[in-house]
């Protein structure tokens, strides 16, 4: 559909070129360039296509030229008003500016109306597991594999287990191959960051995955390979386990808290967890009270 619109807008577009003799690009013809580019390059190209169709919703299809700083601020402060969340509006502000810098590069523009809109501040979601509670996921996900109510199910705990050991993200564990398993270690290629990693398997862990058939060439076979059923899953286990909030990802979290905990140096933790910025990485690194009073009761002065 948001193709279609744009293909739609771009035809009347240039008909209006030709008949009278416009030569500006409108805001059209710049998001159908976009899309193109960001359709190889992101995942996440269809939620920022949906975000820029939004905005030319409000701002009509103008020339380039017309898009003003104040223009692009008046649709920022419009979006709580359609019930949108300060983190979406952020997600809103990055794409925008991202978009805009694109036509800067491609020489459309010459400066950026977003330039100078700040996103709202965020409180970082985080959430840590205790050993008691990872205890309780982890008996509920083996209970769930045992029941084999469905393969996707079986799997899980599986999934889970291997989160749980190595913080990986999601997906970078679903596309896992047998082929990925080298030495003792996962050889993870399909990261966020586009870099490929090294993750040690902790002997507990591969004692797990050993009860896995490796007639398949994914560690974890799974009959629709989505994070989105992973994480309607999860929130079974979660429940089922008794835990009333918690993400998936948030078992990564827990992972790099622990590493931190155990006094393994940030650096180590950003390569295990292929952080691409430190600053990612030293979220983990906040003391807990009696992490502090031990630290001053060791003290040798």
């Amino acid at each position: 559909r948001i193709e279609a619109e744009i293909m739609a807008k771009e035809i009347i577009g240039a008909t209006l070129e030709e008949l009278y003799g416009h030569t500006e690009l409108t805001l059209s013809h710049l998001v159908s360039r976009y899309g193109n580019v960001i359709k190889i390059e992101n995942k996440t190209w269809k939620t920022k296509m949906a975000m820029l169709m939004l905005f030319m919703e409000f701002t009509g299809d103008i020339r380039l030229s017309k898009i003003s700083p104040s223009l692009c601020q008046e649709f920022i402060i419009e979006l709580p008003g359609r019930k949108i969340k300060q983190a979406t509006v952020n997600r809103y502000i990055a794409t925008l500016k991202h978009f805009f810098n694109k036509a800067i590069d491609w020489e459309l523009m010459e400066r950026n109306p977003m330039s100078r809109i700040k996103k709202f501040r965020e409180a970082p979601r985080m959430r840590f597991f205790s050993s008691g509670e990872l205890d309780r996921l982890i008996t509920a996900a083996h209970q769930m594999s045992q029941e084999n109510i469905s393969h996707n199910q079986n799997m899980f705990y599986y999934i889970m287990m291997t989160a749980i050991y190595t913080g990986m993200r999601l997906g970078e564990i679903i596309h896992l191959k047998w082929m990925d398993i080298r030495d003792g270690n996962f050889l993870i290629k399909k990261t966020k960051s586009g870099l490929s990693r090294i993750v040690p398997i902790k002997k507990e862990l591969m004692d797990v995955l050993r009860e896995l058939p490796t007639t398949d060439e994914y560690v974890f076979p799974l009959n629709r390979r989505s994070s989105d059923v992973i994480t309607k899953i999860w929130h079974k286990v979660r429940e089922r386990a008794g835990i009333k909030e918690g993400r998936f990802h948030d078992l990564r979290h827990t992972f790099g808290s622990n590493l931190i905990k155990s006094g393994v140096d940030v650096v180590t933790v950003k390569e295990l967890l292929g952080h691409s910025d430190l600053k990612m990485t030293q979220i983990y690194t906040h003391s807990s009270l009696g992490q502090k009073q031990r630290a001053i009761s060791d003290l040798d002065i």
